[in-house]
């Protein structure tokens, strides 16, 4: 595709990815709310619930924040009993988070509540519309996937 027609696309694209980012959040908050959840709080819970038991410093690398934050973060989810702090027995410098159990059945509830939203959106959508728009997003991801290795 020729590079003028290429940046309009990207214009348009750009434009309608803010709009709907911005209404999932907005969505995704007012439901996290009832939990008495921020969306950092549920980025943290669902990157434990994915990624298991990680080091402060590893889960602060994958929130991209920095460690104080991270632990501020943590605290709040501590207090809450989402999480669960274990210091290694070997170096005790070294502190795991994991979630608890009840942490674990909270993200599991909100990943069901966000399918659910995404299935009633797609159930008004034809199968052929989906299949497309699940191609074109897997294509995109490629593509950023690509362009971050460079």
């Amino acid at each position: 595709m020729e590079k003028k027609k290429a940046a309009k696309f990207a214009r348009e694209f750009s434009l309608i990815l803010e709009a709907q980012l911005k209404q999932i959040k907005n969505e995704e908050e007012k439901f996290l709310s009832k939990f008495g959840l921020t969306f950092p709080h549920f980025f943290a819970i669902s990157i434990l619930n994915s990624q298991g038991s990680l080091t402060m410093k590893e889960l602060a690398s994958f929130l991209n924040l920095s460690f104080g934050t991270t632990t501020a973060l943590i605290d709040k989810l501590v207090a809450s009993g989402l999480v669960e702090r274990r210091r290694s027995r070997k170096d005790r410098r070294i502190v795991k988070v994991s979630l608890s159990e009840k942490g674990t059945k909270k993200v599991n509830l909100i990943m069901k509540w966000r399918r659910e939203r995404i299935t009633s959106f797609f159930q008004n959508l034809d199968e052929q519309e989906v299949r497309n728009f699940l191609k074109v997003f897997k294509s995109l991801l490629n593509l950023f996937n690509q362009a971050k290795g460079k």
